[in-house]
């Protein structure tokens, strides 16, 4: 039997997908492993990166359900495919960097009560950070613990839990209320109970959380969770994006892996307009990483076979298409606003539309959990109101999504 299945969750990174297929398939080890790539975007052309090339020989493809088409959704539902002792979860924008890497990660594994081999966020625990756990990035962990774990995620009904120094605060984990009652929670994307602070306890108003920091506290509580060494390499200070990347090793030099950082994030754009100003600010320096890291890993000839039948675009082409869909919102600009998606208008595609009541100027404050709120500057027509529409001092203001906003030239 092979040692491990290594576990690749993916989607929109059609270039980072066959760069760290291309470097899995290039280093050798004492221990054997399969591939899955989890396709978490199945309505997308991205997979025929390893589909319609080389690089998909011996490589297992599987569409998860569509309630756990998520980084951690997908990482649970591998769980029951893998056949293998050990399961080593891998994001698409890591490398292996040399032979015997699944070797190094499986001295750390000393007896089936260790449940994982993993980065330790914060390492010298002095980093004023929120993340204090093992995630996925680049993780071996035993598979037969995980499918423990799954099975207490998926028997466990309850969707508010207690925490505080005494437990004696509640949160209802409405987010997940529909994944929990129909039992398609797991361990990686498993929210109830650790959240994003440590010591363990969740704050109320971030719910989001790294696939696998639950699966961490969890497995901590009962089975050693075992940190390989590795940490951090920043961008010069002010730079975007900050980081740079991880190395899982004892130095840079000597790494076995790398995580690049990013690599899902630089395609926010095939998804929605990017808004935010600092992933505007690192998008061209994230995709021109991602080239020169194709460039140096995937074969000429895969490279060469992938611009001619449109699996990926050209550097230039995609830094064009990338630039097209920037739309920064901040505050104190002013938008027209709509009441649909302006994202055609935008982009070029479409010219705005000139309906009545609609397209009207509104000057950007702040950001909300509902989305922006803005101040119109002319006023709303009665049977056009916007969401949540109120008069403040004299001004109407409504919370919108950024892609109902067009930036004015005033």
């Amino acid at each position: 039997m092979k040692y491990a299945t290594v576990v690749i969750p993916f989607g929109y990174t059609p270039r980072w997908l066959q760069t760290v297929i291309s470097s899995l398939k290039k280093f050798k080890n004492e221990r054997d492993f399969d591939i899955i790539v989890m396709n978490n975007t199945p309505e997308r052309p991205d997979i025929r990166a390893i589909l319609d090339t080389p690089l998909g020989e011996d490589v297992q493809v599987c569409v998860p359900p569509a309630s756990q088409r998520g980084h951690g959704g997908a990482l649970d539902h591998a769980i029951q495919m893998v056949k293998t002792p050990f399961m080593f979860a891998l994001e698409s924008d890591c490398v292996v960097l040399r032979d015997g890497w699944l070797d190094w990660y499986a001295s750390f594994i000393r007896d089936k009560y260790t449940a994982m081999a993993g980065w330790f966020w914060c390492a010298g625990e002095e980093v004023d950070d929120e993340r204090h756990y093992i995630n996925s990035s680049a993780t071996l962990y035993d598979n037969q613990i995980l499918r423990r774990l799954r099975s207490e995620c998926r028997q466990n009904p309850d969707t508010i839990i207690a925490y505080g120094i005494n437990n004696e605060k509640r949160m209802d984990h409405k987010h997940s209320a529909k994944k929990i009652l129909e039992k398609e929670m797991g361990p990686f994307s498993e929210t109830r109970g650790y959240q994003q602070v440590y010591p363990v306890c969740p704050k109320p108003d971030k719910w989001w959380m790294e696939p696998g920091a639950w699966l961490y506290y969890r497995a901590s509580c009962q089975w050693e969770c075992a940190r390989v060494p590795g940490d951090i390499v920043y961008n010069p200070p002010g730079m975007q994006p900050e980081y740079q990347l991880n190395y899982y090793g004892d130095s840079l030099e000597e790494a076995y892996a790398f995580h690049f950082w990013g690599g899902t994030v630089a395609h926010n754009f095939e998804k929605h307009l990017v808004t935010v100003p600092w992933e505007a600010q690192a998008m061209q320096w994230w995709l021109m990483r991602e080239h020169d890291q194709w460039e140096l890993w995937v074969p000429e000839d895969i490279r060469k076979m992938s611009i001619e039948k449109g699996i990926v675009r050209s550097l230039q082409d995609e830094l064009d298409y990338a630039q097209k869909r920037v739309h920064v919102v901040v505050p104190g600009c002013h938008y027209r606003v709509y009441h649909g998606n302006a994202t055609e208008y935008i982009t070029g595609e479409e010219p705005e539309p000139g309906i009545l009541g609609d397209g009207l100027r509104a000057e950007f404050l702040y950001w909300d959990v509902n989305g922006l709120m803005v101040k119109f500057l002319e006023d709303p027509m009665e049977g056009f109101e916007y969401p949540g529409q109120e008069l403040v001092d004299g001004k109407y203001q409504a919370f919108v999504h950024p892609n109902q906003c067009v930036m004015c030239e005033d």
